[in-house]
This record gives C-alpha cells, structure tokens and sequence, in this order.
C-alpha cells in the first residue's frame, strides 16, 4: 500500500485502533461491508460512516455491524439537511 493509499483509508486501521482486541470481529466485519458498499457504488464516502463507527461505544458498534449501509447514509443526510435548515433559521 503507497502512502496516498494509506492516506486516503486512514479509517481502516483506526476502525481496527478503537475496537478491543476480543472485539476485532466487528473491525473485519464493518470495514468488508464498507468496501462492498463502496464497491457497489463507487461515489460513496467510506469516512463519513467510519467516523460514526469509532465514535459509538462498543455495544452500538456491535449493532452497526449488522445494520445495512444505507441506514448510515441516511442518518447522514439527514443530520446535513437539519444543520442547513437550522443555519437557515437563524
């Protein structure tokens, strides 16, 4: 892996940094259903939803690993939607 490659999947070994040594399944887990998702569609932002993952506590981590991606991406647009309506208001 170059150093552009590891800059650009920094999100990688951190999602493994945060989870415990006996919980390193949901580290292999999460990061294979991120690749397949990035896969599949080619535009989608691995980092957004890697962020989500280290900043859950370990119980929401275990959750996450069997929730689908989009349900991430949602959650996503959906806060970015209601940061931009409440600058608006303001």
């Amino acid at each position: 892996m170059t150093q552009v490659e590891y800059d650009r999947n920094w999100w990688r070994s951190a999602i493994v940094d945060a989870c415990e040594p006996q919980d390193c399944w949901m580290a292999w887990k999460f990061t294979g259903k991120l690749d397949e998702h990035k896969k599949r569609y080619p535009a989608f932002n691995a980092e957004r939803v890697a962020r989500m993952f280290i900043d859950a506590p370990p119980r929401v981590r275990a959750a996450y690993c069997y929730q689908p991606m989009t349900s991430f991406t949602k959650a996503i647009h959906r806060l970015g939607a209601w940061k931009s309506q409440a600058a608006n208001e303001t």
